[in-house]
């Protein structure tokens, strides 16, 4: 026998409806997805599924939004678009937990579109007597070369202009540069 419902209910509760949205508790993000997912048998899943985790008294809400598995629990995103993180263009990360920047960065808002920049550039060379090293930093940057085996090596600077630089070395070296 089938109960057909209105669309008209109203069920005034302080809770989500569906206790399959939790919240799921743990120390760190990790720990609160590890529980969700311990808790929600695969057969209860389907795309698109929202569970709440809380960590230290804030719930996040987490989804499956391109399928059911342990590792396809993602943040759910404000707005329509996500994390869009770009180099020059081209996606190179999305529907992240998390963007982890190492090094000196800035962050500009510019037309809702946020840019990171960095003042440092590493460049890894293989062995050459003559690196050409584009790094698009804008200014004439200080330079530590380091070779393969970790000692801080000299070579012949040439600044060619406020993004290029050329080193030259007696003999072929293999390394890092280092600009900042």
């Amino acid at each position: 026998m089938a109960i057909n419902l209105s669309d008209n209910v109203l069920a005034k509760t302080t809770a989500p409806a569906d206790a399959k949205y939790g919240p799921y508790s743990g120390v760190d993000i990790a720990a609160a997805k590890a529980a969700a997912v311990s808790y929600l048998d695969a057969s209860y899943r389907y795309k698109g599924l929202t569970v709440g985790l809380e960590v230290g008294g804030e719930i996040f809400e987490y989804w499956f939004k391109k399928g059911i598995a342990d590792n396809e629990l993602i943040i759910k995103l404000g707005g329509a678009a996500g994390i869009k993180v770009s180099d020059d263009g081209t996606e190179i990360l999305a529907d992240a937990d998390e963007l982890n920047f190492k090094g000196l960065i800035k962050a500009s808002l510019v037309n809702g579109i946020v840019d990171v920049t960095s003042d440092t550039y590493t460049h890894i060379n293989t062995s050459s007597t003559s690196w050409i090293i584009n790094h698009n930093l804008g200014k004439y940057p200080s330079v530590t070369v380091i070779s393969k085996s970790g000692e801080e090596i000299f070579g012949e600077l040439t600044f060619t202009d406020v993004n290029t630089i050329q080193l030259d070395f007696s003999e072929a070296v293999e390394g890092n540069a280092y600009l900042n």
